[in-house]
């Protein structure tokens, strides 16, 4: 009989600030008997467009709408810089890579 490998199951909360992160994550450590980690400010993550788009699993309400951006859009070229901004509300994401930032 093959063994089991246990993988286990990670949850990032991202958003902006005051939205009840701390809190949410606190609440699903309780729940789940889970840890939190840590905390990353600025952080980056990627992956392929449809397994990324997948891994959303939850939407916050119309209150935590909100609009940020960059002050240029990283063309890294003066004469090409323009502000650039995305919409949205907070979403969760499960099981995507995370890296960079600041702990």
């Amino acid at each position: 009989m093959t063994p089991k490998i246990f993988k286990p199951k990670i949850i990032i909360i991202c958003g902006p600030t005051a939205l009840g992160k701390t809190a949410t994550a606190i609440g699903l450590a309780e729940t789940f008997n889970g840890e939190i980690v840590g905390a990353v400010r600025n952080p980056g993550y990627r992956g392929i467009s449809s397994t990324f788009w997948r891994s959303l699993t939850g939407v916050a309400d119309r209150n935590s709408f909100t609009v940020m951006g960059t002050p240029n859009c990283g063309k890294g070229e003066l004469n090409q810089e323009i502000g650039t901004g995305h919409a949205s509300p907070a979403c969760k994401f499960s099981n995507i890579e995370v890296f960079g930032g600041e702990q």
